[in-house]
């Protein structure tokens, strides 16, 4: 597993690109940054939180994705489901909401929640192969604790 990808995206000036606040990590001074409070149900029931930083005029965003990046583009009227963990940002312009999916059983055995976000086409979604939690999952091991001596590393 990586730990992550940086990449960049570069904007044309005829759209907006919105990200997950915690990937930005660089951007041209050309370029035009807001937040955006993320649609009600898709932020909230999906865990994500709240806002979304918002990017637009003319230059390149420098995002981060955790394990690797998987970049899809739609067609018009083309939708995907994603889980919410993995999504990282998409074209400004793009339809998005929430689908529920699953029961009790798929979220407390198979780690996942009740709703997907819906993301309608045309344009360019990005994903994280690996969501924030799953990383720390795989981290958290290696984390000294009180009493220890440095970074434990089993074999």
């Amino acid at each position: 597993m990586s730990a992550g990808k940086i990449f960049p995206v570069e904007l044309n000036g005829t759209s907006s690109l919105l990200a997950e606040s915690h990937s930005f990590l660089a951007m041209e001074s050309s370029v035009k940054y807001d937040s955006q409070m993320a649609k009600l149900g898709a932020g909230i029931l999906a865990g994500e939180g709240l806002f979304l930083a918002k990017f637009s005029g003319y230059g390149k965003v420098f995002l981060h994705a955790y394990g690797g990046l998987i970049v899809k583009d739609l067609k018009p009227g083309e939708r995907i489901q994603v889980e919410a963990g993995h999504l990282l940002a998409f074209d400004g312009n793009m339809n998005y909401g929430i689908s529920k999916v699953g029961g009790i059983k798929s979220m407390l055995f198979a780690h996942e929640g009740w709703f997907f976000v819906e993301i309608e086409g045309p344009g360019r979604v990005y994903l994280h192969t690996t969501t924030a939690q799953q990383l720390a999952r795989v981290v958290e091991p290696f984390i000294p604790r009180e009493g220890s001596s440095g970074v434990s590393i089993r074999f």
